[in-house]
């Protein structure tokens, strides 16, 4: 068959519309897939900042975790008692911040359980931060939004310790 009959079968507009359609289909695809990876790329960068702001309140954790060492218990418990209402203020709204990210889906729940989550449970059990002789009331409507999220926390803990570790369950 001549290559001028061959040509004469083909229906061009129709050829033109599907190649466009391709095209246009697969820049959706790639557009879709940079979105995505530049998502998890703003995601980690947020986490990677919440991490470096966590790292000014690592005092307030070692004391935390020295309230359950008997040897170390008391002076821990003295040092959290006599630390400035500021402070305590700044650790407990760290957390809130994490709570707000965490609920609009900046950063997965488990993300902020495994990183920040034992220190929520451990601050909301502490006598020695929620002291009303400084200020910082437990009871607070204004820490609603941390309590919450030290309960989410905790249960978030309870299923962390029966599931096998994965990995995946830990991406940005």
């Amino acid at each position: 068959m001549p290559s001028a009959q061959i040509f004469a079968f083909i229906d061009w507009k129709t050829t033109t519309e599907l190649i466009a359609a391709t095209v246009a289909l697969a820049t959706l695809i790639k557009g879709t897939l940079e979105y995505i990876k530049q998502g998890a790329q703003k995601r980690t960068e947020l986490f990677l900042q919440m991490r470096e702001k966590y790292q000014k309140f690592r005092y307030i954790c070692t004391l935390l975790d020295d309230l359950l060492d008997d040897r170390l218990s008391a002076n821990a418990s003295n040092t959290l008692r006599l630390l400035p209402w500021i402070e305590k203020r700044d650790f407990v709204g760290f957390f809130e911040e994490l709570a707000l990210m965490a609920e609009s889906g900046l950063i997965r729940t488990s993300v902020v359980h495994y990183m920040f989550g034992y220190y929520a449970v451990e601050c909301s059990k502490s006598d020695e931060i929620w002291n009303d002789t400084d200020g910082l009331k437990r009871d607070s409507r204004y820490w609603a939004l941390f309590h919450s999220f030290a309960n989410r926390m905790q249960i978030e803990e309870k299923k962390f310790v029966r599931q096998k570790f994965s990995p995946k369950k830990y991406r940005m």
